[in-house]
């Protein structure tokens, strides 16, 4: 079964997490990466901004002009049990 565009995002964001903490993070680093990820064009900010609001991401700021949303522990291990198929986080 191959991964969803919402399990890869969730994956990246436990791998942000685990090395630098939790914290803000600029959505246009998340969009690059998941864009190495998944090779698919139609990723964008609007499509991962979406994507993080419907996993739960409702946390958000605005700073020099781009977004960035606040990633938790909590909120990455919720999400991890929830879609990683019970992955210790």
């Amino acid at each position: 079964m191959s991964e969803t565009a919402e399990q890869t995002l969730v994956r990246i964001l436990k791998g942000i997490v685990e090395k630098k903490g939790p914290g803000y993070y600029p959505v246009g680093d998340l969009v690059d990466q998941l864009k190495i990820e998944l090779d698919e064009p139609w990723i964008n900010s609007t499509s991962v901004g979406r994507m993080l609001r419907r996993l739960g991401f409702m946390e958000k700021r605005r700073v020099a002009n781009r977004s960035e949303v606040r990633l938790t522990k909590k909120m990455i291990e919720f999400l991890s049990k929830r879609f990683l198929n019970n992955e210790k986080c």
